[in-house]
């Protein structure tokens, strides 16, 4: 009858087989995931198997029987599945205080090599995440290659694969860039001597911005004015003189950051008008001027009317006083001659006697007054 041990070795466990053993033969899955169990069967020819065990790789077995020993089973090498486990990318991004990457538009970056712990080995990807969204990244065998930054790059990541496993590790970009070149650069001049200059303030590079406006009125270009940024998208004006009339000015404009300008806008050309307002009071004066005398020349012709008008009024009433006065004084004596009691040249009329003292006649003819008759004083007195 057989004889048959179970040794506990630093391997794992080891069937023995006594009584003319033969080698043992292990057998069953060799790859499992880790925290998981494996089961194998270790078996000899002279048996059937004997039992299972739990074991982690490398393993071995042998058989004895009453001192003799068989040879070891061939070894056999458990494969532990992981991962992917520490991510690490290398070199070491360096990041800012807001856990970004800073670059500058168009600035190369890379190679970054990244590396998993995997059995088996990961698949390595890299992608880059834009404003369109995800697209794969310029890569070989893990390694993601130079190249350059975009403005619309948001991140860049790598992603390890080991079936339905998956590590990922990426780093958003800050990207910083050299403005843009201004917007609709405008100039046209006032009347006032001024050139009004407008703008539209593009995208900023990431850092504060300011422009800086240049004056030509030769053949060469002065710094004229450093200005500041209201903020993209936002309207700049600028109103730039006095200046000389008539005169002709040719205006350039630049974005610019700490890290560099843009190209310059093209240029403007504007011609100063001449100096309206001057004029524009002297017209405004003599308007004033012209009126006051207007109303002036009125206010005296009125007066004038006025005063002409009285003053015929005045004398036709003293023109008619006396000829009513003459009228009444005519009437007066031609009554009282005709009653007999007025004078006539040398000749004195007393009731209905006439004394003639010269040659000359009277040219009327004396009448006696009927009972009926009033006399004129008595006409007046009424």
């Amino acid at each position: 009858m057989l004889l048959f041990q179970v040794i506990l070795m630093a391997c794992g466990l080891l069937c023995i087989v006594q009584d003319r053993p033969s080698n043992p033969n292990i057998t069953g899955d060799l790859n499992v995931e880790v925290n998981r169990y494996i089961t194998l069967t270790c078996s000899s020819n002279s048996i059937q198997p004997l039992t299972t065990i739990q074991s982690s790789s490398p393993c071995l077995t042998h058989a004895t029987e009453d001192g003799l020993e068989s040879d070891r089973s061939v070894p056999v090498q458990i494969n532990p599945l992981y991962g992917p486990d520490r991510l690490t990318i290398t070199p070491e991004p360096l990041l800012n205080i807001n856990g970004k990457l800073t670059v500058k538009k168009w600035e190369t970056i890379g190679p970054f090599v990244c590396t998993a712990d995997c059995n088996p080995p990961c698949n390595i990807t890299w992608k880059i995440k834009t404003s369109d969204g995800f697209s794969a990244g310029r890569s070989m065998m893990g390694t993601f290659l130079k190249q350059a930054v975009q403005k619309n790059m948001l991140l860049f990541r790598c992603i390890a694969h080991r079936g339905k496993n998956t590590l990922k590790r990426g780093f958003q970009f800050d990207i910083k860039d050299i403005p843009q070149i201004p917007i609709n650069f405008t100039g046209y001049s006032f009347t006032n001597r001024y050139i009004n200059l407008t703008w539209i303030s593009g995208f900023n590079g990431g850092y504060d911005q300011f422009f800086i406006l240049y004056l030509n009125e030769g053949s060469t270009w002065t710094e004229e004015r450093n200005l500041t940024d209201p903020g993209e998208g936002r309207e700049v004006k600028f109103d730039h003189g006095p200046l000389t009339p008539g005169s002709e000015y040719w205006f350039r404009l630049q974005s610019c950051n700490k890290i560099n300008c843009s190209s310059t806008s093209d240029d403007v050309r504007a011609v100063v008008e001449e100096d309206g307002a001057k004029l524009t009071d002297a017209i405004v004066v003599i308007c004033i001027l012209s009126t006051l005398f207007g109303i002036t020349c009125l206010v005296v012709a009125v007066i004038v009317i006025c005063k002409t008008r009285y003053g015929n009024k005045n004398q036709k009433d003293t023109h008619g006083d006396q000829t009513i006065q003459l009228e009444e004084k005519l009437m007066t004596e031609h009554y009282e001659n005709v009653q007999g009691t007025g004078t006539c040249g040398d000749v004195t009329v007393q009731g209905d006697v006439r004394v003639q003292s010269s040659d000359v006649d009277c040219d009327h003819t004396t009448l006696e007054r009927p009972d009926h008759e009033t006399v004129y004083e008595e006409l007046k007195s009424i």
